[in-house]
């Protein structure tokens, strides 16, 4: 009997989490600065590529510009709390209308960071394909909305 009693506490505190709010990651792409051009003519077209958990998020394509700005937001759903050690993946790239795009630069951000704060903007510093520290950065302000349903 007293086990039972137990099963019925914590399915009770389980419903009560849910109904407070789900938890999700919301990142906006704000802009980057000094990408590199890639074009001989013009200059490059960028766009932005976000992943967490596997799950992939594009800004639009901007036109011939190195400092772009998108301001554009994504949401993650989350099922799980993110875990510190995870990042979330940025790579920008120069759009092409022919062929495949071709990386500007990329950089990432750990959960770490974003967990403690709930809200977090960091400018990111890119790096080349080949590990190399770029001038370009990308700006992001990141929220990480908690089971509790407040962002921190």
């Amino acid at each position: 009997h007293v086990s039972g009693a137990l099963v019925h506490v914590f399915s009770w505190s389980g419903k009560d989490t849910e109904e407070r709010g789900k938890m999700s990651l919301q990142i906006v792409v704000k802009s980057a600065s000094n990408l590199p051009n890639l074009e001989r003519f013009s200059k490059s077209d960028p766009m932005t590529v976000l992943v967490f958990q596997g799950v992939k998020h594009k800004t639009k394509v901007i036109s011939n510009n190195l400092d772009p700005v998108w301001d554009e937001t994504f949401e993650w759903p989350l099922q799980v709390a993110p875990s510190a050690t995870e990042v979330i993946q940025i790579e920008v790239y120069d759009h092409e209308k022919l062929g495949k795009n071709r990386l500007l630069g990329r950089g990432e951000v750990s959960m770490r960071d974003v967990v403690s704060k709930g809200r977090y903007s960091p400018s990111i510093t890119l790096k080349g394909k080949k590990g190399d520290v770029l001038k370009a950065t990308i700006s992001l302000d990141i929220t990480y909305k908690s089971p509790g349903g407040s962002g921190g």
